[in-house]
């Protein structure tokens, strides 16, 4: 959720930069608006997903270290490091 709405607000500050370079170039002021909606949708809806994307990531990556370490647990430090080369 945070990560939402930091990419919302970095929208908004991206969106007002590009806005203000295209009304320039136009010479419409409507554009401004339209820009800093745009940007501030596709950065919160960008840094959403890879943040749920990291959070699966990172759940499955937990579960391959819990293994590793049942198998410390099991068969010794020693006996794991002999066994993985």
């Amino acid at each position: 959720m945070a990560s939402g709405l930091q990419g919302f607000s970095l929208g908004c500050v991206v969106g007002l930069g590009i806005g203000i370079v295209s009304a320039i170039q136009t010479r419409k002021l409507v554009i401004i608006p339209f820009s800093i909606i745009a940007s501030s949708l596709f950065l919160s809806f960008l840094m959403t997903s890879s943040s749920l994307i990291n959070l699966d990531v990172g759940a499955s990556k937990r579960a391959e270290d819990l293994e590793v370490m049942e198998k410390l647990g099991e068969y010794g430090l020693q006996q794991y490091l002999g066994n993985c080369k």
